[in-house]
């Protein structure tokens, strides 16, 4: 083999290991991109859902029945509670999942 052609397997070597290294550190990123996007992957299944339609009547039926402004703070505080509710639900809902299968269990 000629000197040339050392060189250049040694230079194919080395850019097919980079590849390598290059691959793996995009799968991390994209790993951790799609985590970060999970929300809109949920937000596109409730928008093709029936409930988003649901959803939607049900707001305009209370913004015809109700005024908007009384809507609107209706919303706000809901939205100041929504990061709380979000904690403590899931507890809460195995806490009483224990709670039933306890009683079921007793009874």
């Amino acid at each position: 083999m000629s000197a040339r052609a050392a060189a250049l397997a040694a230079r194919r070597e080395a850019l097919l290991h980079r590849s390598a290294e290059l691959r793996a550190e995009l799968a991390v990123e994209s790993t951790a991109a799609a985590e970060g996007l999970g929300f809109l992957d949920r937000g596109v299944a409730f928008a093709r859902s029936g409930r988003f339609r649901q959803v939607i009547s049900i707001a305009a039926v209370l913004l015809v029945a109700l005024r908007p402004r009384m809507v609107w703070r209706l919303a706000s505080r809901g939205a100041l509670w929504l990061p709380l509710a979000r904690r403590l639900l899931p507890g809460l809902i195995t806490k009483v999942q224990q709670y039933r299968a306890r009683k079921r269990l007793t009874a």
